[in-house]
């Protein structure tokens, strides 16, 4: 005869604060993440090496904008939504109540939250992710075609900037096309992250979970989309007109900094609101 089993917490990560195992799988994300960048960039440059479009591929780059748009946004909509039922469903959890009367620290019980909303999203934060500098490479290619231009061999960027080609850009802009890639890529990695710390954050202090759904998508929303419709254009457009040795120098002093700071500031940004929550979301 079968013995009953004894009923386990929900929360895998939660296991952590008692006796047991814990899944460390997840940390196939930050394996994955640089193969798939490789790939990324490899793709872009053999795009950028063979620069002809046919019919399917402008077909796509047709499309690649608004579909890029509404993935990325949907994206985002997932991990705040996981975040937050898995942190409203742990918190009316009988179990969850006990663990909170035991000797376990806010944080512990804070962060096992963090960890088990990634462990869920972990496929789709490996592909989005890793796959995100050829996914804005794809949509600066739709932005060529949605963004009508002001003459023949001229742009306006969204920002208002006038941006004319010459005879093309050399190979060391390209480069500086993939660092600008990645430094948006990294932004967007750690917006991601804070989405899911302010979900957790926020349901744990306000017990309702669309209401800090809502709430964070109302913030996080627009600061990703903003940074990808505005912020990769703007860099993409500078690198990929400027021409000769004279622009193609200053281009690279004043993208460089830009694009260490879009890629820090969110990580800053991230590291600071931790602490913030970590002790909000108890009081």
């Amino acid at each position: 005869m079968r013995l009953p089993t004894i009923p386990t917490i929900s929360n895998p990560y939660l296991l952590s604060l008692i006796p047991g195992e814990r899944d460390l799988r997840w940390l196939s994300i930050f394996l994955n993440w640089p193969i798939l960048w490789v790939i990324s960039c490899a793709l872009i440059w053999a795009r950028l090496l063979e620069p002809s479009l046919d019919s399917f591929a402008e077909a796509i780059a047709f499309i690649g904008l608004p579909v890029s748009i509404l993935g990325i946004a949907i994206f985002l909509m997932s991990l705040v939504s996981i975040g937050a039922k898995l942190t409203f469903t742990e918190d009316h959890n009988e179990q969850f109540a006990l663990l909170r009367l035991t000797n376990t620290s806010h944080d512990a019980i804070f962060w096992s939250l963090v960890l088990a909303t990634t462990y869920r999203v972990r496929f789709w934060l490996i592909w989005i992710i890793g796959g995100c500098p050829y996914l804005l490479w794809f949509i600066c290619q739709g932005y060529w075609i949605w963004a009508l231009p002001s003459d023949l061999r001229c742009f306006i960027s969204p920002l208002s900037h006038g941006y004319c080609y010459s005879d093309g850009a050399p190979d060391s802009m390209r480069l500086l096309e993939l660092f600008w890639f990645m430094s948006i890529t990294i932004a967007i990695a750690c917006l991601c992250f804070l989405a899911i710390l302010c979900a957790v954050g926020l349901t744990l202090k306000s017990k309702n979970a669309l209401l800090s759904g809502m709430s964070v998508l109302a913030f996080i929303l627009p600061v990703v989309l903003g940074l990808i419709l505005i912020g990769t254009p703007e860099g993409f457009l500078y690198a990929d007109t400027a021409y000769g040795r004279v622009a193609a120098n200053e281009a690279f002093g004043n993208m460089i900094p830009v694009g260490i700071v879009i890629a820090i500031l969110p990580f800053i940004v991230l590291l600071g609101t931790q602490h913030f929550l970590r002790k909000w979301a108890f009081k």
